[in-house]
């Protein structure tokens, strides 16, 4: 993360200098995340910020497909987490597999997000061979992982 975001998304030649100044003259008055102001002036996709921010944070980026995320969410596990903490968390947990709890996050650097699942499924940093957490971004298959 040696980087910053702007800098990540004018060298990928998503957004111009003027761009990036005009989204950060926005945040210094009224706050909010660069990217999102980015988005909302229509300066960048969607896509093109969560690709960014990959690169920003040293994730390998991939389009995980709605279906196969689906069909491979564990159902049970996800309706634990109330609503308005996963929205307001934007994150959600996707499975347990091999004693690690895989979190799908839309901000993987977010200490509050491993906080609260910690919390949700008591989870103990002190017991060996207890369930750890993996927060990613993108399916776990492809990302980088971030164990708390």
């Amino acid at each position: 993360m040696d980087k910053q975001l702007g800098t990540v998304l004018i060298e990928m030649g998503i957004i111009t200098p003027a761009q990036l100044e005009e989204a950060l003259a926005i945040q210094k008055k009224q706050g909010g995340r660069l990217g999102w102001l980015l988005a909302t002036l229509g300066h960048v996709r969607r896509n093109d910020l969560f690709r960014a921010l990959s690169e920003h944070y040293g994730l390998r980026f991939a389009t995980p497909e709605l279906s196969r995320i689906l069909e491979t969410l564990d159902k049970e596990l996800a309706q634990k987490t109330p609503k308005e903490e996963a929205l307001r968390l934007q994150s959600l947990p996707y499975r347990i597999e091999n004693h690690t709890l895989i979190l799908l996050n839309a901000y993987p650097g977010n200490e509050g997000v491993s906080r609260f699942y910690k919390e949700l499924y008591q989870i103990d940093k002190s017991r060996n061979g207890s369930l750890r957490i993996w927060i990613s971004s993108t399916l776990p298959r492809r990302s980088t992982e971030i164990l708390c």
